[in-house]
């Protein structure tokens, strides 16, 4: 009698933990309505030199944290796909060449309406990833990158162009 008691107590306890796991997992975000989601750090870099004096911009949001190093194999963590999920409108500004095109998948999956922003979409996909490292490429993942926030936020293309 005593052991089915022990049961039913770590039953109780295994399904009052799950409850309590899949209520955090479902805690509502903040939904912005417009979101301009940055694969890596310079990309973000980049953005919020670009943004730089524009009125009411659209939210910016970082997804690989500086210091985890290559993008290539990074996971979506579950908070980052429902908060691409929720937004009604979303740029995904990214690096390109190959180096983050699982997070472009998973943030499709996420939101297929989903805008990609491909910095590098000018570059050989066989050349080194690290655009925004030599003045050249960098000058051309610049007009990139403000050429799709033109697209997604033209009440401040003019910015955008400067």
């Amino acid at each position: 009698m005593k052991t089915k008691m022990n049961r039913i107590k770590q039953s109780f306890i295994i399904i009052l933990g799950a409850i309590l796991l899949l209520c955090a997992a479902c805690r509502k975000t903040d939904a912005p309505e417009e979101l301009v989601v940055c694969t890596t750090y310079p990309v973000r870099l980049l953005t919020l030199e670009l943004m730089a004096g524009a009125e009411n911009p659209p939210e910016i949001a970082l997804l690989v944290p500086p210091g985890t190093g290559c993008p290539h194999h990074f996971s979506l963590p579950t908070r980052e796909k429902l908060r691409i999920a929720s937004a009604k409108k979303v740029l995904l500004l990214r690096n390109g060449g190959g180096v983050d095109d699982s997070i472009l998948h998973a943030a499709k999956n996420a939101n297929p309406a989903l805008t990609d922003g491909n910095g590098g979409a000018d570059f050989s996909v066989h050349a080194d990833p690290h655009y925004f490292s030599a003045p050249g490429t960098a000058a051309q993942m610049i007009r990139n990158l403000a050429e799709h926030l033109k697209k997604f936020d033209p009440a401040n293309g003019k910015i955008y162009e400067d």
